[in-house]
């Protein structure tokens, strides 16, 4: 790779030398479809290298997503099961207070 990267800096100084005269030599042109072949070239080569990763990581990102997700429902859960819960003692503590005043009432009757 470090020899590749050689020779496209080769290439590309032979591309950009001025020109004799007002043209473009044909070497010129030549050298420059070669650096851009080569660039091309080892651009595709990285991005099919980098795509199992690139997967990989949006897989892990998908999981993650799903696992907060999961997590908060676990959450709303949870905070629906106590609010059900302080309901029922509130309901058990007026039922308890229905008792005591319904004693008081008897015991004044008495």
């Amino acid at each position: 790779q470090q020899q590749q990267q050689q020779q496209q800096q080769q290439l590309l100084q032979q591309a950009m030398a001025p020109p004799m005269g007002s043209f473009i030599s044909q070497h010129n042109l030549t050298q420059f479809e070669e650096f851009r072949r080569l660039s091309d070239q080892q651009r595709r080569e990285e991005e099919e290298r980098l795509l199992p990763l690139q997967k990989q990581k949006q897989e892990l990102e998908a999981k993650q997503r799903q696992e907060q997700a999961q997590l908060r429902q676990m959450e709303l859960e949870w905070q629906i099961e106590q609010a059900r819960l302080q309901q029922e003692e509130v309901r058990l503590q007026q039922v308890k207070l229905q008792q005591q005043m319904e004693e008081q009432q008897q015991q004044r009757t008495k």
